[in-house]
């Protein structure tokens, strides 16, 4: 149980720090602690040491050059250095802008940096909808691509829904149609809970925070040697495409914690099936009326999209935090202005239906009786709105 009392259903947002990982991180965190990768003293020598084990892993399980692995400060920024680095790497020379293709589901720190750069006019791009069962729908994505393709960009596990995204076909689809097209893929939220069909994509992003690590870490891995413009300037970190002082302590705890996803892959899994299943059935006990968005078969283990009936998504979540759980809304705020979901949205899934939505997301070190009285708690409020 936590010590604070509290049910924590919002692992897609982000996860408790592991004990492993902190107690890796903590050398380069005390008091006293200095040691610039770039310096060539004994202490710059460290921390370079440390930095580079830790891309070596990387590079190793990936099977890449050292060289195709860049650290950012998260998964946003790995995002935006892998497809504007890429696109503007292309653009110099080219008869017309690169068309790019996306599902419209994609995490906002993909589909702002690719808007943003249609609004530069610097590519033309095509959004993918969804459906119902929430992957990309790949037979209209299919009638939008054509041969001039540059890139395309899908993730492996939604944020929102859970839904599993067929990689490896969207791959092949799009390089039958251009064998040269940069396959970009955000796997932030699969890393921990799935296989990943490396094979399946060019560009791969994963970051620390979703799999038991610390915030401001981020990775970008070039499957491929796909040439990308620096998005920072500066020093040559990171190969020259992302200029400044790496963070040694968060790097650190990147590699800590993508070593204990991949040694507890099956488990955490199994794990988070349980959790779902021990939820879900005392929530259906407990005579909650409700509906599941994504079937088990094609969602990733521990992540539920759920439809509850009589209660908003906000009223849900504010009433829930004030019961010691915390989950999140299938929908976001902006500026206090409430919007419907993007990706609900693509999905054909829209207005009050949309506004009853929440996820409610586990993480590995969490117990059958936590994931009972979670729903419990979520029971008693639902029943309240729905009588």
């Amino acid at each position: 149980m936590n010590p604070t009392g509290r049910l924590w259903l919002d692992s897609a947002s982000t996860t408790p720090l592991a004990v492993e990982v902190a107690e890796a991180m903590a050398p380069w965190l005390r008091a006293g602690a200095a040691g610039n990768p770039s310096s060539l003293h004994a202490e710059g020598r460290t921390a370079r040491r440390a930095v580079e084990d830790v891309r070596d892993w990387f590079a190793e399980h990936f099977r890449v050059p050292r060289g195709q692995v860049h650290f950012t400060g998260s998964a946003t920024e790995a995002n935006n250095l892998a497809l504007a680095g890429a696109l503007r790497a292309l653009a110099p020379g080219r008869p017309a802008r690169p068309r790019v293709l996306a599902s419209a589901i994609e995490h906002d720190s993909v589909r702002q940096c690719l808007a943003a750069l249609a609004r530069e006019n610097s590519i033309d791009v095509a959004w993918c909808a969804a459906g119902l069962d929430g992957a990309v729908d790949l037979t209209s994505a299919r009638e939008m691509l054509g041969p001039g393709v540059a890139l395309a960009s899908l993730m492996h596990v939604n944020n929102e829904t859970g839904a599993i995204q067929p990689i490896e076909r969207w791959g092949e689809m799009i390089r039958a149609a251009n064998p040269a097209a940069i396959v970009h893929c955000d796997a932030a939220q699969s890393f921990h809970r799935l296989d990943l069909p490396m094979e399946a994509a060019d560009l791969w992003v994963l970051c620390a925070h979703k799999m038991h690590g610390p915030p401001g870490a981020g990775v970008l891995i070039r499957c491929r040697p796909v040439e990308l413009r620096a998005h920072t300037h500066g020093g040559p970190q990171e190969g020259g495409v992302r200029a400044g002082t790496e963070n040694v302590a968060a790097i650190v705890g990147l590699g800590c914690a993508a070593r204990l996803a991949v040694a507890r892959r099956g488990e955490t899994a199994a794990h988070l099936r349980a959790l779902a299943g021990e939820f879900l059935g005392a929530l259906r006990r407990e005579g909650v009326r409700f509906e599941e968005r994504i079937a088990p078969a094609v969602r990733a283990p521990g992540m539920l999209s759920l439809t509850f009936e009589g209660i908003s998504s906000e009223d849900l979540v504010i009433a829930a935090d004030l019961d010691g759980v915390s989950l999140s809304a299938g929908s976001a705020c902006h500026s206090g202005v409430p919007e419907p979901s993007h990706v609900l949205a693509a999905m054909g899934i829209e207005g009050e239906v949309a506004g009853r939505t929440v996820r409610a997301v586990f993480h590995r070190d969490q117990t059958r009786e936590e994931a009972r009285l979670a729903a419990e708690r979520l029971a008693a409020i639902t029943r309240r709105a729905q009588e």
